[in-house]
């Protein structure tokens, strides 16, 4: 990765069918804290990279959800990378296949305990 590009890392809540936090889930429960993403933001930038930028929507957002700003960013985003969980896989590839419409140049990177093992399902939508 180029160091000037814009880099965004995002989180996404697990949430319901109907498209609510959900309150059963002991992340969304408890409001904690991403596993990775905000290891990765100071990585990136100890490396370097200006432009980077982190979003977990069930901490920033009382909606649990997007903002307009944050798809504003994701748009505008060079690089896209996710962080999920089996819990939040669906809301994950979710977002990347919409990031890729918005932006077919940009590359997702996708990590997180799920993309580790179900790698060949995960390489369908992600870089």
């Amino acid at each position: 990765m180029i160091k000037h590009k814009v880099v965004t890392l995002i989180e996404m809540p697990a949430i319901t069918k109907e498209g609510q936090l959900d309150r059963y889930d002991l992340y969304s429960k408890f409001r904690l804290p991403p596993r990775a993403i905000g290891l990765l933001h100071a990585i990136l930038l100890k490396e370097g990279y200006k432009n980077v930028t982190s979003i977990v929507p069930h901490l920033n957002n009382p909606q649990n959800k997007l903002t307009k700003a944050n798809l504003k960013r994701i748009k505008q985003s060079d690089y896209l990378l996710l962080s999920a969980i089996t819990r939040t896989i669906v809301q994950t590839e979710q977002l990347a296949r919409q990031y890729k419409k918005w932006n077919p140049k940009g590359r997702v990177i996708l990590g997180g305990p799920h993309a580790t093992f179900l790698s060949e399902q995960c390489l369908k939508w992600a870089d």
